[in-house]
């Protein structure tokens, strides 16, 4: 019993399957017995249960069993075994619905060394109720194991054994550790009766992007006396099976239904500057001297392309003359940052009278020094920076509550912000 308990929680805590495939099975008969799954791969005549890749350095698994409908499987008896002929172990699971997420009875994780499970030996009773709190438990004691190439999957078969019922109903999900597996077939049979379907690796989708700054209230201007980088920042995409991805910035001005655009592309991070007089000609072509402008990221792990939410901003050919009353504020302010909290970028804004010199520091709760944002002479206006959760050496820092401080002049104000992750 302990070693099955264990294996299921390192498959729900830790089965990074990057890329899934599933079948549907549905079976109904008087005959009650063992099931069979077997997994083919189509290319390769023969082929069970894990198929490795050529570089031996990800391998093909059942990562999960589903039944559709948890009151039709009283038990199962789930086999693993090391190669892809010999059974070696196998424990009855409580029933469905004793699990926590009943629907989901049982998740492989790739092969791991069974020196771990010497680990859980005082954590884990004889009898064990399958249960929430059982899992948060464990998740306290558990050393985090990292994916590496030693992980190359369970081999070998899945056995479902079930009882007090003729009709069985459910899926498997295929899963692989990376990209490139063919399409294949996955059986279940109980030596009587077999069925079948085909199954192909999915790359699941990036999520899209969120767009932060700059917004409708930032105005910029074209003009070459007051050309200045826009720096256009988002929170990023998030790609479950951890493919590099590249975003596309794409600057909008819509005329009378026409759309003319100006796009960024191949870019790796989560922000990136554009200069402010670039962007003229889109003003210029149309004899506009102030227009809205819309912008969104588009995001691409080079199968998928998903679309951000949409930011807007003001641009001018005016220019902002430094003498205008309503360019330049009366009193400095350090404004509260946004987002806040945030992840993993926000935007800091400050207002300067007067020219001078302006430092911008971070600190952690210790006053210890993070970040210089800024450190150089400044002409009045309403400024901002980007703070991107990095230190001094360009390394992400933890979450946590940080202080920003600026300081121009004699005059000095500190702020809290609070970093989420």
């Amino acid at each position: 019993m302990k070693k099955i308990a264990i294996i299921f929680f390192l498959s729900f805590c830790l089965g990074q399957n990057t890329y899934v495939g599933s079948i549907n099975f549905d079976y109904s008969g008087t005959t009650n017995g063992t099931f069979q799954a077997v997994l083919n791969d189509t290319t390769l005549s023969g082929a069970v249960a894990a198929v490795v890749e050529s570089d031996s350095s990800s391998s093909l698994f059942i990562s999960a069993i589903q039944i559709l409908d948890s009151t039709t499987v009283s038990s199962l008896l789930i086999f693993m075994q090391t190669d892809s002929s010999t059974v070696t172990s196998g424990e009855w699971l409580l029933p469905p619905n004793d699990l926590f997420d009943p629907n989901i009875i049982f998740g492989f994780f790739p092969e791991v060394d069974t020196s771990i499970f010497s680990q859980f030996t005082d954590l884990i009773p004889d009898s064990i109720e399958f249960d929430s709190t059982f899992f948060v438990n464990i998740m306290n004691d558990l050393v985090p194991i990292v994916l590496d190439n030693s992980f190359l999957g369970i081999t070998g078969n899945v056995l479902i054994d079930y009882i007090d019922s003729d009709s069985l109903s459910g899926s498997f999900d295929v899963g692989a550790l990376q990209a490139g597996f063919p399409p294949g077939v996955i059986s279940i049979s109980n030596g009587m009766i077999s069925m079948s379907d085909a199954f192909t690796i999915l790359n699941p989708m990036p999520t899209p992007a969120e767009v932060i700054y700059p917004t409708l209230q930032d105005t910029f201007s074209t003009h070459a006396d007051n050309d200045s980088s826009i720096t256009f920042a988002w929170h990023p995409s998030e790609d479950i099976d951890s493919n590099d991805l590249i975003y596309t910035l794409t600057i909008e001005l819509e005329f009378f239904g026409n759309t003319y655009t100006d796009e960024h592309e191949n870019i790796s991070d989560t922000t990136y500057d554009v200069s402010s007089h670039s962007l003229d000609v889109l003003l210029g072509g149309l004899n506009l001297d102030e227009s809205t402008l819309l912008w969104y990221v588009k995001s691409s792990d080079g199968e998928y392309n998903v679309m951000s939410n949409s930011g807007q901003f003001v641009l001018t050919r005016s220019v902002l003359e430094l003498n205008d009353q309503f360019s330049i504020p009366t009193e400095f302010t350090l404004h509260q940052n946004y987002p806040n909290p945030f992840n993993p970028v926000t935007t800091l804004r400050y207002d300067l009278p007067e020219n001078g010199h302006v430092n911008i520091i971070i600190y952690d709760m210790l006053g210890k020094q993070v970040k210089t944002l800024i450190n150089q002479t400044h002409e009045a206006g309403y400024r901002s920076v980007i703070w991107d959760a990095t230190n001094d050496y360009g390394k992400p820092v933890s979450a946590g509550i940080y202080l920003y401080q600026i300081q121009a002049g004699e005059y000095i104000s500190t702020k809290k912000m609070v970093l989420l992750k």
